[in-house]
């Protein structure tokens, strides 16, 4: 981050991740590269403006054999306004175009424009209510496998509520539904992107819509010791006419339920370095009537992890 002035700031950056595909076995990695350029500048007392662009490389290593590549290159381009209206209450739009390009599936490129209106207002010394509403229009450059059109279009929305119990203890709650495919990439943007299992989506779908529901406590100790938990729960829906692995006899929709929770401890050290130590269960859920192949069975998994965050 750079201001280069007291109205205008700049910030670049990058995320990199290598994880295994969870239920999917050792032989199932992926990889996510993330670059981003962001520009802030302030128009006026109330008004504010942001640009930005997002370069996303998802690199799929799985070596399951009844699956072909699912690597893609994304992106993405976007601007929106924000007016405090109130000393509580800031609205304002925001656009976004995206084009997606698979390494091998080229029934699922696609562009993509997501234009929306984003409010937040805080109900109080302790209370603040987030929210967005929207429309997306999905075109892809070729037609299903089965003859289904090149056009998706879907309302999109959300809402997040936040609370403060007491002086310590944070409370929150959100619902988001959103278009995704194979990869849900958000989570590289979110401060608590814990509950990245449940963005492992299924690749053999080129549209899926996504309804999330979430919900966290944090309670701080004090200055440096807090503790937290949080619960996620995703249920998807895909049509039948979406699903491009017909070379594997799949023509079935996905109503696929994932779910996972965790706990967290957090020590900070300083002002730049912290100490994270976390446990997470999870399950996914497969019904029997989509006939999905092997590698999206259902499956339980426990995780811990432990790690340094340095921040600059």
């Amino acid at each position: 981050r750079y201001d280069l002035s007291a109205d205008t700031v700049f910030g670049v950056g990058n995320n990199f991740q290598v994880s295994e595909v969870p239920g999917s076995g050792s032989n199932a990695a992926f990889m996510l590269e993330t670059l981003t350029a962001q520009a802030k500048h302030r128009l006026g007392p109330k008004l504010t403006a942001t640009v930005a662009d997002t370069f996303q490389w998802y690199k799929d290593k799985s070596k399951v054999a009844a699956r072909v590549n699912n690597e893609f290159t994304d992106n993405g381009v976007s601007g929106g306004l924000t007016y405090d209206a109130t000393a509580d209450l800031s609205v304002g739009p925001s656009f976004t175009w995206n084009a997606r390009d698979f390494e091998d599936r080229d029934t699922k490129d696609y562009w993509q424009i997501l234009p929306n209106l984003n409010a937040s207002y805080r109900l109080g010394p302790k209370t603040t209510l987030t929210g967005n509403f929207g429309w997306a229009l999905r075109r892809f450059d070729k037609k299903g496998p089965t003859g289904s059109g090149r056009t998706e279009s879907e309302l999109v929305y959300g809402a997040t509520a936040s609370h403060l119990l007491g002086r310590k203890l944070v409370w929150s709650v959100s619902y988001a539904k959103s278009l995704q495919d194979t990869f849900d990439t958000s989570f590289v943007f979110k401060d608590s992107p814990e509950s990245i299992a449940l963005d492992n989506l299924d690749p053999d779908f080129r549209v899926l819509k996504s309804h999330r529901i979430g919900s966290s406590v944090t309670y701080h100790f004090n200055e440096r010791n807090s503790f937290g938990g949080w619960g996620d729960f995703s249920f998807l829906d895909g049509d039948a006419d979406d699903d491009v692995a017909t070379s594997v006899g799949r023509t079935s929709k996905n109503d696929e339920k994932s779910m996972e929770i965790g706990v967290k401890y957090s020590y900070r050290i300083n002002r730049y370095i912290s100490l994270d130590v976390l446990y997470a269960f999870g399950r996914r859920f497969s019904v029997d009537s989509n006939n999905v192949s092997t590698d999206r069975a259902a499956y339980t998994f426990h995780k811990v992890t432990g790690g340094v965050n340095l921040t600059v």
